[in-house]
C-alpha cells in the first residue's frame, strides 16, 4: 500500500490543495491501494484522515474526505471507526465523568490534548455520546469552522529529494527508479512518476547501488 501526501496540485505553488475542501482521498486496488492526505491540513487532522482512509481500503471502497462534516454511507462507517479508535467511548466516558467539575467547553479542551485529537473530534464525540446537546455541537462546530486555519509551515527544513520521498512515498520512488535502469519503463517516465530531475535520479540509483 501506498501513503502519500502534497500540499499542491504535483510542485506548482499556484495550485493549493484546500482543507477546507479536501482533506484525503483513499483509492482501494488488488495491486497497490493508495492513500493520500492534504499536507495542508493540521497533523491531528492528518492522523484522523489516515486511519479514515484505511478504512476505506479494509472496507474495499474508494472515498474522499472533505471539510463540510456532511458525510454519508460509507464515509460515516468510516469516520464512527476512526472515532472509535482514537477516542474508545469507555475510555472517554471515564475521562467525562472524571472532569464533571471543570466548564464544558475546557472540559472539551483538556479531552482534546488527553486523546492527542483535535477538539473537533472531541466534541463530535461528546456529541455521538448525548453528553452535549445539539444545540452546543452546531454552536462549537461552527466556531471551529469559522476559525480553522492551514497548518502553519515553519522555516528551513528538508531537501526537496526528502520532501518529494516523503509525499509520493520511498516504495515508488525507488521502484520507479529500478524500473527506468532495467529497461522496464523510459527514463523520462521515472521523472514524471517522481518528479525529480534526471541529475537527482542519477544520484538516488547511485545510493541504491543501480
Amino acid at each position: 500500500m501506498l501513503i502519500q501526501e502534497n500540499s499542491h496540485v504535483l510542485n506548482s505553488i499556484k495550485h493549493k490543495l484546500d482543507s477546507d475542501e479536501f482533506r484525503g482521498f483513499a483509492l482501494c486496488d488488488k495491486y497497490c491501494p493508495l492513500i493520500f492526505l492534504n499536507e495542508n491540513d493540521s497533523s491531528k487532522a492528518q492522523i484522523f484522515t489516515l486511519i479514515h482512509e484505511f478504512c476505506h481500503i479494509l472496507l474495499g471502497e474508494t472515498g474522499i474526505s472533505g471539510g463540510d462534516g456532511s458525510a454519508r454511507g460509507v464515509e460515516r462507517l468510516c469516520d464512527r471507526i476512526t472515532v472509535e479508535y482514537l477516542v474508545p467511548e469507555k475510555d472517554f466516558r471515564n475521562c467525562w465523568e472524571r472532569g464533571d467539575s471543570q466548564e464544558t467547553l475546557e472540559l472539551l479542551d483538556s479531552l482534546a490534548e488527553e486523546f492527542c485529537v483535535s477538539k473537533w473530534v472531541i466534541i463530535r464525540r461528546a456529541h455521538e455520546l448525548h453528553l452535549i446537546s445539539d444545540a452546543f455541537f452546531h454552536e462549537e462546530l461552527n466556531k471551529l469552522l469559522a476559525f480553522s486555519k492551514p497548518k502553519e509551515k515553519g522555516k528551513g527544513g528538508p531537501s526537496y529529494t526528502v520532501i518529494q520521498q516523503a509525499r509520493l512515498g520511498k516504495l515508488l520512488i525507488d521502484n520507479a527508479i529500478k524500473a527506468a535502469y532495467s529497461g522496464e519503463i523510459p527514463f523520462s517516465e521515472a521523472m514524471r512518476l517522481t518528479l525529480y530531475s534526471a541529475n537527482t535520479i542519477q544520484k538516488k540509483a547511485l545510493e541504491m547501488g543501480l
